[in-house]
């Protein structure tokens, strides 16, 4: 059967949806909408299960579902805007009193929650299982008890390696590099900063083959090696009279003899072909160069590779000695993160049977039947694994008797750094088969002004060229693509923007570490905290009702630069 409006009981939408929706479109009033059509329809509350990542947005949700009803009951214009909406047919006062009192009766058993949450209540009715410790103390990896974990089986660590492991310093020096942590910190600390940065992928992949498939090819042995030095450093007889070239190739000739092999192929005549040039400074690159450099240029690339290669399998070896302490830390402190629910899940609820569903159903007394994800861009691999196998027995069903909707908005990603991977939401439609009927864009904004909204279009619009985004400039080209119709304004608001930038300075309570020359890097960390204070002071000053009457906020945003 088609999916569209010949589906009793959803007359002018398909029950299956993916929602592109921007900052302020009203994906709240649509997601309260979708789940007080379900009720309406006669789903159970229990049957219906609506995620999103924080306990605010859930508690938005839910006060908005709660709300639009009880203002139904008493106020004539607001139940028809909510028969609109919903239904397709004129409610009653009634219809929406029994609709309040079947939800009301059953807020214990309401799926309305955060992703953790729901992950939470099929976890601990699965915790024999899954071995959790009898009585959990639950918190997020933010919480200050679990910097002092970390920071503990750290030193566990370290302590284990110095009577067992001479090389711990080489690892940790060779670490520090590969994650250009320059800064004049203790070991404990530069450890805490890769591990923070990477414990997350080690979580997704803790398989130390998925580490170790780096192969460099093309590297030349010892005679090799030097031979082709030889022949370089021979080729200089045959240099056209230009300075430009002469200064670039003995640039290339000595970051060759000192083989900085970083150096040799970043710049220069190397650079150059290296990067498929076939002129340098308006001159031919003939034959003869391409032959003397190319050689050279594939063992530096086999070089570097072997470097990252070995620096990936010393990160994989640094995450799992320290997974070991933190693991045995939080269990015997009764401690588990939400993340440690999601990989339990993940790993361990297919390894109990392809009928697990049945049994999670059934433990927790009710079927999940209808599926309402909000902002989808930050939803973990883990996550979609556990997921996925619920959004997917759902989408198969196409005679209205079960939905999926999925709302977000890959521009609008933000837990990058806990495991979000904003792709799962581009690819969600091929995985899951949607059509055209399938899919839908709110791009109308409700909260900004057209001067706010046509910045942000400017902006999306040119990231495949961004320079910021050199590095990764396929995710900025699908960034873009994320913006097939760019937001309009709703309604007529004022609006200003002002784009800032700032070069990285220390302040005069910044004491983050001692210089050691001109380093980005440094300097940033050094200016950890100046840029915070600067924001504070210009909310305050742009909402300072009596300096700018009729101002209620200003918005600032900085990406910090991640390494690894």
């Amino acid at each position: 059967m088609s999916q569209g409006s010949n589906i009793p009981g959803w007359p002018d939408e398909s029950p299956h949806l993916l929602i592109r929706a921007s900052a302020g479109s009203g994906k709240t009033y649509r997601l309260s909408s979708r789940y007080l059509r379900l009720i309406r329809r006669g789903a159970k509350p229990e049957a219906v299960l609506a995620t999103t990542f924080t306990r605010k947005a859930a508690g938005e949700v839910l006060g908005r579902v709660i709300t639009r009803l009880a203002d139904a009951v008493v106020d004539n214009d607001k139940r028809a805007e909510l028969s609109s909406a919903i239904s397709g047919s004129v409610l009653s006062s009634d219809d929406c009193i029994d609709m309040l009192r079947t939800l009301s009766r059953s807020m214990h058993r309401l799926f309305i929650s955060t992703i953790d949450g729901f992950f939470n209540r099929v976890a601990q009715s699965f915790s024999h299982e899954l071995d959790l410790p009898p009585e959990p103390v639950l918190v997020d990896e933010s919480h200050p008890s679990v910097a002092l974990l970390r920071e503990e089986a750290i030193k566990a660590m370290l302590g284990e390696a110095t009577d067992t492991d001479e090389d711990l310093q080489s690892l940790v020096t060779l670490l520090r590099q590969f994650h250009h942590d320059h800064a004049a910190r203790s070991v404990t600390q530069a450890l805490d900063g890769i591990i923070t940065q990477t414990y997350e992928v080690y979580r997704e992949a803790p398989e130390g083959e998925k580490w170790s498939r780096l192969e460099p090819v093309g590297k030349l042995d010892d005679d090799e090696l030097r031979r082709a030095i030889t022949n370089l450093t021979e080729a200089a007889e045959s240099l056209p009279k230009n300075g430009h070239w002469v200064k670039a190739f003995a640039s290339n000739r000595e970051t060759a003899l000192t083989k900085t092999w970083d150096l040799f192929i970043k710049a220069g005549l190397a650079g150059a072909i290296a990067s498929g040039k076939t002129s340098f400074q308006r001159l031919e690159i003939t034959d003869f160069w391409q032959n003397v450099f190319k050689p050279l240029i594939a063992h530096a690339k086999a070089d570097l590779i072997e470097r990252v290669a070995l620096q990936t399998i010393a990160t994989h070896d640094l995450l799992g000695r320290f997974d070991k302490h933190y693991t045995e830390l939080r269990r015997r402190q009764g401690i588990l993160l939400f993340s440690d629910l999601t990989y339990k899940l993940a790993r361990e609820l297919p390894a109990l049977g392809d009928d697990v569903f049945e049994d999670v159903y059934y433990r927790l007394d009710g079927r999940v039947t209808h599926l309402l994800l909000d902002e989808f861009q930050d939803t973990s691999l883990a996550q979609w694994k556990v997921l996925s196998p619920i959004a997917h027995e759902t989408r198969a069903v196409a005679d209205g008797g079960r939905s999926l909707l999925v709302v977000g908005d890959a521009k609008q990603a933000i837990y990058g750094w806990r495991g979000g991977v904003a792709e799962l939401f581009t690819e969600l439609e091929q995985e899951l088969m949607l059509e055209d009927q399938n899919l839908e864009t709110l791009a109308e904004s409700y909260r900004s002004s057209g001067v706010v909204l046509d910045a942000v279009n400017r902006v999306f619009a040119s990231l495949g060229s961004n320079s910021a985004l050199q590095k990764d400039a396929e995710y900025g080209g699908t960034l873009a693509a994320e913006l097939p119709t760019p937001p309009k304004p709703k309604r007529d608001l004022p609006g200003h923007v002002t784009l800032e930038t700032s070069t990285p300075s220390a302040g005069p309570d910044d004491d983050e570490g001692d210089s050691d020359g001109d380093d980005s890097d440094n300097a940033e960390l050094l200016a950890y905290g100046a840029h915070e204070r600067y924001v504070a002071e210009r909310v305050k000053c742009c909402t300072n009702a009596k300096a700018v009457p009729g101002r209620s906020a200003c918005w600032s945003a900085r990406t910090r630069r991640r390494h690894g």
